[in-house]
């Protein structure tokens, strides 16, 4: 152990192996993991049924497994995602951690949708604290959900439950 602080990074938005992203954010943690032990997880919505098939958004994810990208291993966070917005956030609550390495001192989301979600759940189930990083994609879509509704209310308790949220 290094007696360095740890963070877990979740991050969507970064380039895989089958899908070019900027790599800004690759770059951040990069730049971090001189100072901080770091791990990073990438989020893949596993869609059962045969969904992939159907919405070819989610075939990129069949066969994605862990991976490297300058100088990080990236690691795969599996959760249950149906491609309806209303079913959306409610699976996000299925969250495969198996074989995952969780020894993190603070989770940080680099943004809301999925990242800020799985990091809420992982950190609720570990009693660990998280940071969440707004950006403007994730205004754009808070604005698109009913006040009443299940999401809303996730997207509030995950937000009011972030040790910190940063916005970008």
């Amino acid at each position: 152990m290094s007696g360095k602080k740890r963070i877990l990074f979740i991050a969507e938005n970064i380039p895989t192996p089958n899908k070019n992203n900027n790599d800004i954010i690759i770059r951040t943690i990069n730049k971090i993991s001189e100072s901080y032990d770091v791990s990073v997880l990438y989020p893949k919505p596993f869609t059962p049924f045969g969904i992939s098939r159907i919405f070819s958004k989610y075939k990129k994810y069949d066969n994605l497994k862990s991976f490297r990208i300058q100088n990080l291993d990236i690691n795969i966070l599996k959760f249950y995602q149906l491609p309806f917005r209303n079913i959306k956030f409610r699976i996000k609550k299925f969250v495969n951690l198996e074989g995952l390495n969780l020894n993190f001192d603070i989770c940080h989301a680099q943004f809301l949708f999925a990242d800020g979600i799985l990091a809420y759940r992982i950190s609720k189930l570990l009693n660990k604290p998280y940071i969440v990083t707004l950006r403007g994609s994730d205004i754009k879509e808070i604005k698109k959900l009913n006040k009443g509704k299940f999401d809303f209310k996730l997207i509030s308790r995950v937000l009011n439950n972030a040790n910190k949220v940063i916005c970008l």
